[in-house]
C-alpha cells in the first residue's frame, strides 16, 4: 500500500458569472498527487533550484503572480537571460518529478444560464469532482492519501473543508462514502498558509492557471495558449491521471 498526498490550488474563484471575462467565468481547481516518501527528497530539489534562482533571499514562496510581476525575490527575472535559464531550470524539474495531475474546470456562467437557481455551488461541484477523480486514481495505484490545501481566507476554508467532510460522511451522487473512506486516510482536510513554505502547494500554485487555460483553449473558449504556457502545458500532458482533465459546461 503507498500513502500519498494531494496539493490543491485554484485558479479563478467561485463568485463572479461574468460571460465576458475568462478569468472571471471559469473556475478551476487543481490537484497535484504525490507519493510521500518520494515528497520527501522532491521538497529538498525544490528549495535548492529556489536557492540557485534567488539567492539573497532567505526564504522563498513560489507564487505564480508574484513571479509574472516580478516581486521581491523574482525581480532579478526582469533580467531576460535570468529569467530564460529560471523558466529552462523550472521545466526541467517539473518534466522530471514524479506526480498525477488532476484538474476540473467549470463554466459557472453556463451552469448559471442552464441551471438557474438550482446550479450546484460551482466550488463545491468541482471539489466533487476533483475527489472522485482522486478515489479512481488511488484505486488504480492501489494507493491511500490525505488532501492538503492552501488557506486563503475563513469563507473559502469553510467552503472546502465542509465539502471534504460531506464527502467523508456522505459521499457525492456517483460515489459512496463507503468508497471515498476507503481510499482517504482521514476525515480532516488539512489547511496550511502560503508562508509555511509547503512544496507541494507551491507546484499547485504554478500549475493551477496554465492546467485550467490548457483545458479552455482545447474547448475553444479561449486562444491556444503561447510563449512559456505552452511549453508547460506540453510537458504536463503525461502527468494527467487518465480520466484527469474535465471540464463542466
Amino acid at each position: 500500500m503507498s500513502y500519498h498526498r494531494l496539493y490543491v490550488d485554484e485558479s479563478g474563484d467561485h463568485r463572479s458569472c461574468d460571460p465576458i471575462d475568462a478569468g472571471l467565468r471559469y473556475l478551476g481547481i487543481t490537484g497535484v498527487l504525490m507519493e510521500r516518501r518520494y515528497y520527501q527528497g522532491l521538497r529538498g530539489e525544490l528549495e535548492d533550484l529556489k536557492a540557485k534562482h534567488f539567492p539573497w533571499h532567505e526564504q522563498v514562496i513560489l507564487v505564480r503572480s508574484s513571479i509574472k510581476s516580478r516581486k521581491g525575490p523574482f525581480e532579478v527575472l526582469r533580467d531576460p537571460q535570468k529569467n530564460a535559464d529560471w523558466e529552462n531550470d523550472l521545466a526541467d524539474f517539473l518534466q522530471k518529478a514524479r506526480f498525477v495531475l488532476i484538474t476540473v474546470v467549470i463554466d459557472k456562467h453556463g451552469q448559471r444560464e442552464r441551471h438557474h437557481e438550482d446550479a450546484w455551488h460551482p466550488y463545491h461541484y468541482c471539489a466533487d469532482v476533483l475527489f472522485e477523480r482522486l478515489l479512481g486514481c488511488l484505486r488504480f495505484q492501489q494507493g491511500k492519501a490525505d488532501v492538503m490545501a492552501e488557506k486563503r481566507g475563513a469563507n473559502e476554508d469553510r467552503l472546502l473543508e465542509a465539502e471534504y467532510r460531506k464527502v467523508w460522511l456522505h459521499g457525492t451522487d456517483r460515489q459512496t462514502a463507503d468508497e471515498f473512506r476507503q481510499v482517504l486516510t482521514t476525515g480532516k482536510l488539512k489547511l496550511r498558509w502560503k508562508n509555511e513554505n509547503i512544496g507541494g502547494l507551491q507546484i499547485a500554485d504554478l500549475l493551477a492557471a496554465p492546467s485550467k487555460k490548457e483545458i479552455l483553449a482545447e474547448k475553444g473558449r479561449i486562444p491556444p495558449l503561447g510563449g512559456y504556457e505552452a511549453r508547460l502545458v506540453k510537458l504536463l500532458q503525461p502527468k494527467y491521471n487518465k480520466y484527469g482533465r474535465v471540464f463542466l459546461p
